[in-house]
């Protein structure tokens, strides 16, 4: 769909505005000016003091109409009525029309009213083909009666037309004529620009509309991709944590029970405390992190060969799983933190499911820098995997933060060991 600037409807809906108030504008100019005309006719003599009257009458009454029709259909397009006029609209418009005739018995000086009746006419009868007869008959009488009716004798029983007979000849019919001509073009073309104004505010509407089924859309993909990230994270940090937590505290327990079987008391007292130790440190590395995740931060990972060797020390001393760490300075001093970080949380999860699942004998992290990317291998020597049938969070989370960086992640598995494999090219690093 082609992009329309709402200000063209507004601008419309200006123009539009601006021709209806110009047309209640004319009719009041053209009410009084037939009004103040009739009257100095008058002054001079012409008609009876009953003629007067019924004229001045006649005024006030078509006046009040039209103002009540018009402010009733300006207060329903402004809802602030719920009544809708559009059923009494015909009865509305005969009553102006025979109000308006009425005084053209009188004075000819109201055939001017002719040109914003027929913009009247058009706009309120329910089809065109009904309009033109109807604007015809108007004119006809507009420009015929004012000439007929006094050569008659006069209309009335108490005395002639206010205004006498008009002077005019064929001019006279000519005139009403074009001037219905011209009024009827002015209300087609604000038909035309209407209709325009009407698809204008259907267009600012749909655009409006797809807006907020985009933003909709955006909103919830970044809630999806906020709730990943925080299940990734969860899995990666709190959800190891407490597995660590309830291994060591079933293996202290045991130890505990077995103190009073007598065999070698010293030796698993001792090594309950330090599973007791090592719960305390890993529920404190638990609320460091729930406490990261709280307040939404992300950890800040610069000295990849420091969190790598520190993360083997740990592997080594809670799980007895050996773990060789080959991260040169050189190679990772010079990487950012999502990077550095996006491959902490590789090499944890590849040695969590190591320690738990592989029953190997020992491990290995190397980090490797080649000439566009740089790769961090994880290798242990357990009984390995089919890596097409695993399910959880795991791969699929190192996956996702890898390709969040540009990275890929390739896993070679066989009976005698596993080797996966990380790579991020340098220009994402």
């Amino acid at each position: 769909m082609p992009h329309r600037d709402p200000r063209a409807a507004s601008a419309l809906d200006r123009i539009l505005e601006t021709m209806r108030v110009s047309l209640h504008v004319l009719f009041a100019f053209l009410l009084f000016f037939g009004a103040t005309a009739t009257a100095g006719g008058a002054a001079d003599g012409t008609g009876s003091p009953l003629a007067r009257a019924l004229c001045a009458a006649l005024i006030i009454a078509l006046a009040a109409t039209y103002l009540a029709g018009t402010a009733w259909e300006n207060r329903f397009a402004h809802r602030r009525t719920s009544r809708d006029p559009a059923p009494h609209r015909l009865p509305w418009l005969s009553l102006v029309l025979a109000q308006w005739l009425a005084l053209l018995l009188l004075s000819h000086h109201f055939l001017w009213l002719l040109f914003p009746l027929t913009f009247l006419i058009w706009h309120l009868m329910p089809r065109d083909a009904w309009g033109f007869p109807v604007v015809l008959l108007a004119w006809g009488c507009g420009a015929g009666l004012p000439l007929i009716l006094p050569r008659l004798g006069g209309p009335l029983p108490a005395g002639p037309v206010l205004s006498g007979a008009p002077s005019w000849g064929l001019g006279g019919l000519l005139g009403p004529l074009l001037g219905v001509a011209f009024a009827s073009a002015c209300y087609f073309a604000y038909r035309a620009l209407h209709r325009e104004a009407a698809r204008h505010r259907r267009i600012a509407a749909d655009l409006a509309a797809a807006q907020e089924q985009l933003l909709f859309a955006e909103n919830q993909a970044g809630r999806l991709a906020e709730r990943e990230r925080l299940s990734r994270d969860i899995h990666d940090t709190l959800a190891q944590g407490f597995n660590s937590i309830v291994l060591f505290s079933r293996a202290c327990e045991k130890n505990l029970r077995a103190l009073g079987d007598g065999a070698n008391p010293g030796i698993r007292l001792d090594t309950a405390l330090k599973q007791l130790r090592t719960i305390e440190a890993v529920a404190a590395e638990n609320l460091t992190e729930a406490r990261r995740l709280v307040a939404g931060s992300a950890p800040e990972t610069r000295d990849l060969s420091r969190a790598l060797t520190d993360l083997g020390t740990r592997v080594t001393q809670r799980h007895g799983l050996p773990v060789e760490v080959i991260a040169p300075d050189r190679t990772t001093r010079s990487l950012p933190a999502p990077t550095a970080s996006a491959l902490l949380r590789v090499a944890q999860e590849a040695l969590t499911n190591t320690v738990r699942h592989a029953h190997a004998s020992r491990a290995r992290l190397t980090v490797n820098a080649w000439e566009h990317h740089i790769t961090l291998d994880v290798f242990d020597d357990g009984t390995g995997f089919d890596p097409t049938a695993v399910q959880g969070y795991g791969l699929p989370g190192i996956r996702s933060r890898l390709r969040e960086i540009g990275g890929t992640l390739a896993i070679d598995s066989s009976p005698h060991g596993t080797v996966l494999t990380a790579r991020v090219p340098w220009e994402q690093s």
